[in-house]
């Protein structure tokens, strides 16, 4: 993990960082249907919505688009890689989308791969979802 990526980056020169509100509309972007559904379950459960979803690269890059149009506090990035090497990642795409849409969202890259720009990166696998779940209510 590159240094400096152990807590969220501070958001449009605020001292602390962006601050969520306890039930947050989030943007789930994750290829792996059973891995979405166990998130999406997860996210609910805690009292946030899934308002937006996408689980191609495509899919997410359009929807993108309308994060704030969806009133999006937070985002949850895959970055599309597979098997470990990919010719693109398309997580910095995704973000940098997102980014000039409504820079307010907070976004949580979820992947295997480094994610430019992101608030936080957290690396994919089944001991690091207990991590995404303790980012999202530090958040």
């Amino acid at each position: 993990m590159p240094s400096g990526y152990a807590a969220a980056r501070p958001a449009n020169n605020e001292k602390e960082g962006p601050r969520l509100v306890e039930h947050a509309r989030i943007f789930l972007v994750e290829p792996d249907m059973a891995l979405f559904k166990m998130l999406k379950m997860m996210l609910e459960k805690k009292g946030h919505r899934v308002v937006l979803e996408a689980r191609s690269p495509r899919s997410a890059l359009e929807a993108a688009k309308q994060v704030k149009g969806y009133r999006v506090q937070l985002a949850i990035v895959d970055s599309f890689v597979q098997n470990g090497s990919a010719t693109r990642s398309w997580g910095s795409s995704i973000v940098s989308v997102i980014r000039k849409v409504d820079p307010a969202v907070v976004i949580i890259a979820f992947t295997a791969d480094y994610v430019e720009s992101a608030c936080v990166w957290i690396p994919k696998g089944g001991s690091n979802i207990k991590s995404l779940l303790k980012t999202i209510a530090e958040a």
